[in-house]
């Protein structure tokens, strides 16, 4: 009896260790394996760099670690304004450690992520950044196409006019697809240098027209006359826009010189039960002296090189001194944003 109880014990206690033994082995197994990328050798293998840029990060949660990774994305490609194009993004030594204050907004296109990993190892979570080249180029390239398609012609007409002021106006209006242009210019050059090349005529056109836009403006000599303009503060705001511009602005108007002629009109107030409103208009016109000969028509060789005339908003206040007041803010902040 007493051996069958001492042998009922035994086969419990090793059924117990059994039992814990497999428990661990269990839980060996169901521990995840670090992913390739965890190492440099890994990353490329699964992002080869002629394919793609990618970037290793860590970060005390997915958020942070995704961040890092962009960061260091943006921060290569910034690199490669000013540097030959380099296919990697590498992190030798994997450090914890990393601060960055590089701005990445507006900067990158189609970056994605691979899934956060926790390392035990580093207490961190690890991820990687990566932007696939022949897909973000493609994603960029109608703006690159736009510019290309329309700047270049339209700058070469530009130069054709021999009025400085309307060669002036014709430039600006031709730059106008630059700013989508450069909005991906160096990212594309970043992520498909080859491609991109076929880009770089646009930002040789554009850094000339820069120049000759240079050249040309100190040569406009503008005087400024405004009706209507009882405390000054619309001739004031033209004088500025145009300083700002780069023309040079004359208190007298001298042969050569160009005329802007503003007329300024509130229109008659009208009274509502609460309040006074106003509807501010203006007309502004740009002329070109001439030599007192008749020009195309127009009497002592004068002709228009520039018009606006706008109808504004109404301006509405409890009383006719407050409605004026707003009426002349109205008028001088949308004087202030006229494209020329």
């Amino acid at each position: 009896m007493k051996k069958s109880v001492l042998f009922f014990v035994l086969l419990l206690a090793c059924l117990g260790a059994f039992c814990k033994s497999k428990k661990k082995t269990e839980e060996k197994s169901e521990k995840p394996a670090s992913p390739v990328w965890m190492t440099d050798e890994g990353r490329l293998s699964v992002f080869p760099s002629s394919q793609y840029l990618s970037a290793f990060a860590f970060g005390g949660n997915p958020e942070a670690a995704k961040n890092k990774a962009a960061e260091t994305l943006s921060e290569f490609i910034k690199s490669q304004v000013t540097s030959s194009v380099n296919y990697t993004v590498s992190n030798d030594d994997y450090s914890v450690f990393q601060d960055s204050t590089v701005e990445t907004d507006n900067l990158m296109f189609c970056t994605e992520y691979t899934n956060p990993f926790y390392s035990e190892y580093h207490g961190m979570y690890c991820v990687v950044g990566y932007i696939d080249r022949t897909k973000a180029f493609n994603y960029v390239k109608p703006k690159l196409e736009s510019a290309a398609r329309n700047f270049p012609s339209a700058y070469e007409r530009s130069l054709l006019i021999e009025d400085n002021f309307e060669k002036i106006s014709s430039i600006n209006r031709a730059r106008k697809c630059l700013a989508e242009f450069y909005e991906v210019y160096d990212f594309a050059r970043a992520v498909n240098p080859q491609k991109c090349a076929v880009y770089e005529k646009v930002d040789v056109l554009s850094k000339q027209s820069d120049e000759t836009l240079a050249e040309l403006k100190p040569k406009v000599v503008i005087n400024v006359q405004v009706k209507g303009d009882f405390d000054g503060r619309v001739k004031t705001a033209l004088s500025g826009l145009f300083s700002q511009t780069g023309f040079t602005v004359s208190e007298s108007e001298k042969e050569g010189c160009y005329r802007c002629a503003v007329n300024v009109d509130f229109g008659s107030a009208v009274k509502t039960s609460n309040t006074v409103e106003l509807y501010p208009s203006y007309s502004l016109e740009i002329t070109k002296s001439g030599n007192g000969e008749s020009v195309n028509g127009e009497n002592g060789g004068k002709r228009t090189v520039f018009s606006v005339s706008r109808k504004l908003n109404k301006a509405a206040g409890f009383d006719a001194a407050t409605a004026e007041r707003r009426a002349k803010l109205a008028v001088e902040n949308d004087i202030k944003n006229i494209q020329i």
